[in-house]
């Protein structure tokens, strides 16, 4: 929903302000003193019982380019004949949403469902790969587009249960190996119908929820775009099991305005608020109780220090892993606020003592 999520976007950025405060007419020295953390901190915090702090004012102003959590989006498409009158519409929003500047920095992959060989209907392995595979946005988008331009809704039955079921394994699979390879990435699926499971294959509402929870414990969200005819309570189950509480349903009406919106409204909801440590932290030149998170509104003002709130269990954020971060995370009622400001801006400011809620 919101571009500033994005790395391509540049309104969030790592802000590195290394408070170097020093007594008045002192040469600034770098020193190499174990620090509380257990860093090492190369920057001389101590500025003497007889000197003020000065602030911002004392701090020299680094900044490093963002580095938010790669979110990588699996798309599953119906296609089955039932879409016929509202594709081409259906259609022209998903394309401006691939092209959308706000859309940069996605990894998008696309399939389309039911699949043409009646051998592969019902096989979750047959949808597991991607007609086309995830590439990152704006540029892969001209791969993207012709294969949705290649397609069109002949399909005489909906295998919702075999599509969702092999978009999540593949989403699974790159979760798996991004953690194996301690690197951050954050997968979602997103499956776009304008009805129910229909057909041969597994229909039990249950069921297919039951694949969306199972994603959810290995950490991918299932999101659901209903357009118009869909089954309401179908969609609902499906997402509310995916971890995103209800489906965004389309009105008939402005399909393509309306289909659009949708999906960017998935698109700021599946980007995760998280973001990996700064170099200097990362490399133990600045230590973790050294690090503060930094909002300032789009409309301006201040800016606001966000404390640090170990266990989240209010406003705030926390390192993934205490002893040993490798991401800053926003609380989810934080991240929630910052989303729903357009052009809001974070910066994580090094060197000053974190302020801890």
């Amino acid at each position: 929903m919101r571009g500033f999520w994005l790395a391509q976007s540049r309104l969030f950025t790592f802000g590195a302000l290394l408070c170097a405060c020093a007594p008045s007419g002192s040469d600034f020295e770098s020193s190499t003193k174990p620090d509380a953390g257990g860093f090492i901190d190369d920057f001389d915090l101590d500025a003497g019982s007889d000197s003020a702090l000065l602030g911002d004012a004392a701090c020299a102003a680094l900044t490093e380019e963002a580095n938010e959590t790669p979110l990588s989006l699996y798309v599953v498409l119906d296609k089955s004949m039932s879409m016929e009158a509202r594709w081409d519409r259906a259609m022209a929003g998903l394309k401006a949403f691939l092209k959308d500047p706000q859309s940069a920095g996605i990894r998008v992959a696309l399939n389309f469902f039911p699949k043409p060989l009646p051998q592969e209907e019902c096989s979750s392995a047959g949808y597991m790969e991607p007609a086309v595979d995830f590439g990152l946005l704006p540029g892969h988008a001209t791969a993207l587009i012709a294969a949705i331009d290649a397609e069109k809704p002949d399909g005489r039955s909906t295998p919702v249960h075999p599509a969702l079921g092999g978009a999540l394994r593949k989403a699974m699979a790159l979760a798996k190996a991004a953690e194996e390879e301690k690197r951050p990435a954050s997968a979602a699926v997103l499956l776009v119908t304008d009805g129910e499971p229909e057909g041969n294959c597994e229909d039990d509402y249950a069921v297919i929820a039951d694949q969306a929870k199972q994603g959810l414990e290995r950490g991918v969200r299932t999101f659901v775009v209903g357009l118009p005819g869909v089954t309401l309570d179908f969609a609902n189950r499906i997402a509310e099991a995916g971890g995103t509480e209800k489906a965004i349903v389309v009105d008939s009406n402005d399909v393509e305005g309306e289909f659009r919106k949708a999906l960017a409204k998935v698109r700021g909801e599946a980007l995760p608020c998280e973001f990996t440590l700064p170099d200097k932290v990362a490399d133990r030149s600045v230590a973790i109780d050294r690090v503060n998170v930094v909002y300032t509104k789009s409309s301006g003002g201040e800016k606001e220090i966000v404390p640090q709130a170990p266990g989240c269990d209010t406003d705030g954020w926390e390192y993934d892993d205490p002893q040993n971060p490798t991401k800053i995370v926003l609380c989810p009622s934080t991240c929630a606020a910052i989303k729903a400001d357009l052009n809001a801006r974070i910066d994580i400011e090094l060197g000053c003592q974190t302020i801890i809620r």
